[in-house]
């Protein structure tokens, strides 16, 4: 379950089911899936043509011919969409990235539809995903981001100078039952005996970039012998997590770095860390960062996407240049030889969590704006 799938039953979970009746289209079964038909609601599996089955934009590395093929299999995937949109007289469409942009905008255009297109994390726009932004933007009636920051970052100027008016920002929220979990865990932790903990939470690849602490921590290993990174997150690319491995062992760093894998109990490591550091290229606004906020952590993160908005830099934690690993070694000194500044930026952390991430705000803010659309 990924922080997007995570997002839309966040969102699913707390519209308001006298106005709202929600269907959800998907392509394959998955977990997501199985999490939607738990909640009773109705669900369509309409399966994408083969060759429009890929991932990781294998599409834009297809030849002319493949590449004309493809085109057609949009269009026909578009018509089936469209016909589906008729059938069940939908009033809306919900997307959450340029690749289903392109599965459904079509669709939601020739019948009149709005269509929200709600980015968490997006490619910036170089070369083709350029040329997809721009018809993606041309089909969708709002886009929804994360984080303000993302604006400029996956569109940039042009783009944004002629689509200004459908960009919109809705700082995603956390639910109740997980914020009051953190709380009650906060009152019964005890923390006194424990090394310093750096906790990052995030699948193992590139993208998420978990070389960068793993660098910092060694430049930190013969100062403070005692401190302790914990690694959260499934493998998603088996190259990158070998050559992180083959590092640490090169380094003698077993025993200050574990890697735990993929859990479900987040919330435990969170209120028994001091700092939560998120190293990625590119993100939205993590949904374990937004957690972090409200067990009282500081935050150290790169300047990328969404970050910048979970990060008040300098007064609930610090921003970074992306693989800038001597600031990030810095600002882990500061905190290691300041515990008393991790308790007040941590403070500083939870008012800034409440202010953008409730998730009152965060319902009461898309309820208006599909309210607006339909």
């Amino acid at each position: 379950m990924t922080g997007g799938a995570r997002h839309l039953l966040t969102l699913l979970d707390n519209l308001d089911k006298t106005i709202y009746h929600p269907l959800v289209v998907t392509q394959r079964k998955s977990s997501l899936i199985d999490e939607v038909s738990d909640r009773g609601i109705e669900i369509i599996h309409l399966p994408l043509p083969d060759r429009l089955d890929l991932q990781d934009g294998q599409v834009l590395h297809y030849g002319i011919f493949e590449k004309v093929k493809s085109f057609f299999s949009l269009i026909s995937y578009n018509n089936a969409i469209k016909k589906l949109i008729k059938d069940h007289n939908i009033d809306l469409v919900w997307t959450r990235n340029v690749k289903a942009v392109m599965f459904v905008g079509l669709a939601s255009k020739f019948s009149g539809t709005p269509l929200i297109w709600d980015i968490g994390l997006e490619h910036e726009s170089k070369g083709m995903v350029k040329v997809l932004h721009f018809f993606g933007l041309c089909l969708t009636s709002v886009v929804v981001t994360q984080g303000q920051s993302q604006h400029e970052q996956i569109f940039g100027n042009t783009l944004i100078r002629l689509f200004h008016n459908k960009l919109k920002n809705i700082g995603p929220g956390i639910d109740l039952g997980t914020i009051q979990n953190i709380h009650n865990l906060l009152t019964t932790v005890n923390i006194s005996s424990r090394p310093f903990t750096i906790l990052s939470v995030g699948i193992v690849g590139q993208r998420k970039n978990q070389m960068m602490l793993v660098k910092a921590i060694k430049q930190l290993a013969s100062d403070y012998p005692d401190i302790k990174a914990i690694i959260i997150g499934p493998i998603g690319e088996e190259n990158y997590y070998q050559e992180i491995c083959t590092y640490i062992s090169h380094h003698n760093l077993g025993n200050l770095i574990e890697f735990l894998g993929w859990r479900d109990d987040i919330p435990n490591f969170l209120v028994t860390a001091d700092v939560f550091v998120m190293c990625s290229e590119n993100e939205g606004v993590p949904r374990a960062m937004r957690e972090a906020l409200f067990a009282k952590l500081p935050v150290i993160g790169t300047k990328a996407g969404g970050i910048p908005d979970a990060v008040d830099h300098e007064k609930t934690g610090f921003l970074v240049a992306l693989n800038d690993v001597d600031s990030l070694v810095s600002y882990l000194k500061f905190f290691i030889d300041n515990p008393e500044e991790v308790k007040i930026m941590g403070e500083a952390a939870y008012q800034l969590g409440k202010q953008k991430f409730s998730l009152e705000a965060w319902t009461e803010n898309y309820q208006k704006l599909i309210s607006s659309l339909v």
